[in-house]
């Protein structure tokens, strides 16, 4: 029972006082061990399995006292997340003594009777404190009368598999640069209570949290905490090196009825957008409308929410507090100084607000989501001339976009569409050239050409 038995307020042998009783947990087993034994956790004990326990209840009769009976039985979720359970009552007798929970023999213990009740509505794979009231009655067999007995609770803990800490830590993207790495750390802790193998499985989304690479291995969990590392070689599952980027991954420890994530199973990124607005003719920003939305179990809003914003050289250029409400889409007003040319990505950082959640799961990230873009500036000129890369090699683009050619700072007006576009190149699909009329003045110095959408087709 060695890692079970934690903090117990009776030893395993100890009995009851004269009329007392004493309630405990039984978990099916110990994984600790080997081979497997059956384990029992006392009152105050943090206890773990993924099996539902049972209630124990023993009971030492005083002489004057003949049958006992537990009368109702009470398990409360300390927090309030689920509803109380009402356990089973009923006789007690020595037929439900357990050797392996160290109930005495009989005949060295000839008052101790017991009762056991399966905690069927268990949520074993969650961390929530309850506690456990018990209430009995029993036979006096002097007046043979019914009186009330003893009133008892006891407070348990399970603890099964938690993810304590992942590297990239929390909401922080895979920032992944093939011109001058060749793989990519994942480290994630997980602690459990026992000892037991699981499936461990790392997934790399996209911005559109699509899953482009799954990476799975076998991993012994337990007792304590255990480090888990993932190498991202940063290919897809087809073997092709993947473009420069800003990427995304969740962890997952799995058993064949169980999985634990990093990342929220309660909150969703469900849809992100941006659309250029204007430029700022006071400070030169770039002003991005983002549109997102956010979904969740149970719960009105988050806990907090960001729009974080990489340039092309996957820097963290600004990150910025939004609503965090649930349902209804947000627009919110992004300023940038957008002085490279490449890929700019908005991400959408969320965490859950923990209120249907135990104390291993509170305040967790959801799976993020961006809008990608490519914007580009160049030089003052009378010709501008746009080449863009297909964010699949080997593969066509579409391109949808603007060029903007202002004779004011107020004209915002003069654009016109990029042609639709197609090919088959390796890398760069194809080079555009727009000409624009020689103005004396260019807004903020010089013209604007903005690639709005680059996708495979």
């Amino acid at each position: 029972m060695a890692g079970l038995l934690l903090g117990a307020s009776f030893p395993a042998l100890a009995l009851p006082a004269a009329g007392d009783f004493d309630i405990h947990v039984d978990w099916v087993s110990d994984y600790t061990t080997n081979p497997v034994t059956e384990a029992c956790a006392y009152s105050g004990t943090v206890a773990a399995g993924l099996v539902c326990p049972v209630v124990r209840v023993r009971f030492n009769r005083d002489w004057y006292q003949g049958y006992v009976w537990v009368t109702s039985m009470t398990i409360h979720e300390v927090a309030d997340h689920v509803p109380d359970v009402a356990g089973g009552t009923g006789g007690m007798d020595v037929n439900q003594r357990r050797e392996a929970c160290g109930d005495p023999d009989p005949e060295e213990a000839p008052g101790m009777v017991y009762f056991n009740d399966s905690w069927e509505e268990c949520i074993a794979g969650h961390n929530r404190s309850h506690t456990i009231t018990v209430e009995t009655e029993y036979l006096d067999i002097v007046t043979e009368e019914v009186y009330p007995g003893p009133t008892r609770n006891i407070t348990v803990d399970p603890q099964n598999l938690t993810v304590t800490e992942t590297t990239p830590a929390g909401a922080t993207p895979i920032l992944w640069d093939p011109g001058t790495m060749t793989s990519v750390p994942v480290t994630v802790k997980a602690t459990l209570q026992k000892r037991e193998e699981y499936t461990a499985r790392l997934q790399v989304y996209d911005h559109t949290q699509t899953c482009v690479r799954t990476l799975t291995q076998s991993e012994t969990i337990g007792p304590g905490q255990a480090t888990v590392t993932f190498q991202w070689d940063g290919k897809d599952g087809e073997g092709q090196t993947l473009l420069k980027g800003v990427y995304y991954f969740r962890s997952a420890f799995a058993l064949p009825d169980f999985e634990e994530y990093d990342k929220s199973i309660f909150l969703t990124v469900e849809s992100v957008s941006e659309e250029y607005d204007r430029v700022d003719p006071q400070t030169g920003d770039f002003v991005y409308n983002v549109t997102y939305s956010l979904s969740g179990i149970g719960e009105t809003e988050c806990t907090e929410c960001n729009i974080a914003v990489y340039d092309p050289d996957l820097l963290l250029r600004k990150s910025v507090s939004v609503p965090t409400s649930l349902g209804e889409p947000h627009e919110v007003e992004v300023p940038l100084q957008m002085d490279k040319g490449g890929r700019w990505v908005f991400v959408v950082q969320a965490t859950d607000n923990g209120t249907t959640l135990d104390k291993g799961h509170i305040d967790r990230p959801a799976l993020q989501k961006a809008a990608n873009r490519i914007t580009t500036t160049w030089d003052v000129g009378e010709e501008i001339s746009v080449t863009v890369t297909t964010p699949v090699a080997n593969q066509g683009i579409g391109i949808n976009g603007r060029l903007q050619c202002s004779a004011t700072a107020t004209d915002m007006d003069h654009w016109s569409r990029f042609p639709f576009a197609s090919g088959n190149g390796a890398d760069v699909i194809a080079s555009y050239t727009w000409s624009c009329p020689a103005y004396d003045f260019w807004l903020n110095g010089e013209p604007i050409a903005e690639v709005r959408e680059a996708y495979d087709i």
